[in-house]
């Protein structure tokens, strides 16, 4: 069974602290996080290293959104489309 599994239709929207278990549970590591402003707007930035070598990062207004582009980026290494 996948960790995206759990993030699935079962679970289609984990809260934060669960996304970050379930990615930490499959290997990723946060490498970087960084909230900054763009043209006055508050962003923040996520990049995550798997001991693979592989690595993803999500960028956004919210660390949500973030995580969850970083999530689909991870289930498509996981099912070798990436």
């Amino acid at each position: 069974m996948t960790w995206f599994k759990k993030f699935g239709p079962d679970n289609p929207n984990p809260s934060f602290e669960h996304l970050l278990w379930m990615m930490r549970e499959s290997g990723w590591r946060v490498a970087a996080h960084n909230d900054y402003f763009q043209d006055g707007r508050s962003m923040t930035f996520w990049l995550f290293t798997h001991p693979s070598g592989r690595f993803v990062k999500g960028e956004g207004p919210l660390d949500l959104n973030a995580l969850s582009q970083c999530a689909q980026q991870m289930l498509a290494i996981e099912e070798g489309k990436s």
